[in-house]
């Protein structure tokens, strides 16, 4: 399995947009729902399940910006 086998971007889900960060910090952290790439739905509290399957790395963009990168279920990284 290569690495980018073990990322995977996440999108708002039901047509839910972000303009900024906070738009974006205030959902995943009150446990709304994401959308894969697949097409599955999640929340922050699936990310510990979701390292079991192999997806070690999430991240989502806004406005062509990456701001946010969790790994391990840990956001790692915060693009200001």
């Amino acid at each position: 399995m290569s690495f980018l086998d073990k990322t995977q971007r996440i999108f708002p889900a039901y047509g839910r947009k972000y303009k900024n960060k906070k738009e974006f910090k205030e959902d995943w952290f009150g446990e709304n729902d994401f959308q894969l790439e697949t097409g599955q739905y999640m929340t922050k509290l699936d990310v510990d399940y979701m390292i079991t399957t192999g997806i070690q790395t999430l991240y989502i963009k806004i406005n062509h910006v990456v701001i946010y990168l969790i790994r391990f279920g840990k956001v790692i990284n915060k693009y200001e």
